[in-house]
């Protein structure tokens, strides 16, 4: 398991892994070869993102908590304000039945997005936000590779999303295809995206 580990955080590092010097390839190679190279938390990945605060966290986000009231703010200022709209006019009763979940600097919310189970394999992301401090950082990767890997654990296999226009970039980075026509939504071009993970990316999304 600890060279599957291993396997997945280098598929989050590879080019900076070869920046690095022969004596520290070298070293890291023999932690491989051994199993004594464990990489598999948050701070450890964050490790190769240099933007990036070590104590940042991810973590699921209890319906109605205090960490849910910040999650609804976030969403608010960055997805809602700057279109003329307010969160805090639509019913939000339904998402006490959704999966939320955020990316934590120590205790400062600093991204998050919601995961609306369709079946038992097929879930649909939504209202993904990122600080405006925070954004460019590498901070909306980290949050989507969280929820797939918490979701691909829970069986989820096929993800879906309404995707901005000024977003699909973004996805389509992250593996994400357009499906279909464009549309709009809340007065904005939308894009469907769709992403499946084959069995070998759910088996390593599930390495806990």
């Amino acid at each position: 398991m600890s060279m599957l580990r291993n396997l997945r955080h280098l598929r989050h590092c590879w080019g900076f892994f070869f920046t690095w010097p022969p004596s520290l390839y070298l070293l890291f190679s023999a932690s491989i070869a051994f199993g004594t190279g464990e990489m598999e938390s948050l701070d450890a990945r964050n490790s190769c993102r240099q933007n990036h605060n070590p104590k940042m966290t991810f973590a699921e986000i209890p319906y109605g908590s205090s960490a849910y009231q910040a999650e609804c703010t976030l969403r608010h200022e960055v997805l809602r304000v700057p279109i003329g709209l307010s969160l805090h006019d639509e019913d939000l009763s339904n998402e006490r039945d959704q999966l939320h979940f955020g990316l934590f600097d120590e205790d400062e919310l600093v991204a998050c997005v919601i995961a609306v189970v369709l079946s038992p394999n097929e879930a649909k992301i939504r209202q993904m936000a990122v600080s405006p401090e925070h954004q460019r950082k590498g901070c909306g990767r980290l949050i989507i590779e969280g929820l797939e890997r918490n979701l691909a654990a829970r069986g989820v296999t096929h993800f879906s999303m309404h995707a901005r226009r000024s977003a699909v970039g973004f996805y389509e980075k992250l593996g994400y295809s357009t499906i279909g026509e464009e549309f709009t939504e809340v007065g904005l071009p939308h894009a469907r995206m769709e992403k499946s993970l084959n069995a070998a990316q759910a088996f390593l999304e599930d390495v806990p």
